[in-house]
């Protein structure tokens, strides 16, 4: 088992202070990005959801690796703005017909919402990308995400089978638009004022009002100043 956690825990650069902020964090709260900058990465010795994501990135990179036309963990060359500078690595590139397409492993609702358009920080994450690619290149990438669903096969309750997995093209923003975000993002990472997320994914359990996102998913909790499990209020609109 620890074999398993040593080769799905995160291996890039874990320190803190880090001029970095990657493709993954642009459609981010700041203070998310600000918390990676000032702590690091902080690891998760837990096997969950994360790693189930990890071991089928390994499996995938594994099958396309040596297939013509088509790069797997590729790292565009970063770009700076501000004294930060705009990483990336894409899960797969195929050269020939144009397209960036980043891994998902997820449930039913997650990409329904990704189908309907509405996963925002999945298409901050594929657009710089695409703007990452477009500033080596010069040339203009389809984005898609592909979905693997932990809920796929047949649905006894509803009848009908769920897709295991799914290509689903993503509309991507403008150049200028990620632009604009990503300096958006360096000026609070600069000023280095933490405030309380935009959205702690404020949920009732039992009766409570919690910040589910505080309690599952961020690894942040314990050196955030803000976080407080019994939270019943939460500030909103951070955008570009």
């Amino acid at each position: 088992m620890d074999e398993v956690l040593k080769a799905t825990q995160y291996s890039g650069i874990k320190e803190a202070n880090t001029r970095i902020i990657s493709a993954s964090q642009l459609g981010a709260d700041p203070q998310e990005v600000l918390m990676r900058y000032k702590y690091g990465i902080i690891d998760d010795d837990t096997i969950g959801q994360n790693t189930l994501g990890s071991l089928v990135h390994i499996a995938l990179e594994k099958i396309y690796s040596n297939k013509k036309g088509i790069l797997v963990e590729y790292c565009p060359k970063p770009i700076k703005i501000d004294d930060l500078f705009l990483t990336g690595s894409i899960d797969r590139i195929d050269i020939i017909n144009k397209e960036i397409i980043d891994i998902k492993v997820t449930k039913t609702y997650a990409i329904k919402k990704m189908i309907e358009g509405t996963s925002e920080a999945y298409r901050w994450q594929l657009s710089a990308y695409r703007y990452l690619m477009y500033r080596e290149t010069g040339d203009d990438f389809k984005c898609f995400i592909e979905a693997w669903d932990k809920q796929g096969g047949y649905d006894v309750r509803k009848g009908e089978d769920i897709p295991t997995k799914q290509k689903i093209e993503i509309e991507p923003y403008s150049y200028e638009q990620v632009k604009a975000r990503f300096r958006k993002l360096v000026e609070f990472v600069k000023k280095g004022v933490e405030k309380q997320c935009d959205d702690v994914f404020l949920r009732k359990i039992k009766g409570k009002t919690v910040p589910l996102k505080c309690l599952k998913y961020c690894s942040y909790n314990k050196v955030c100043k803000f976080y407080n499990p019994k939270v019943e209020t939460v500030m909103t609109g951070w955008d570009v």
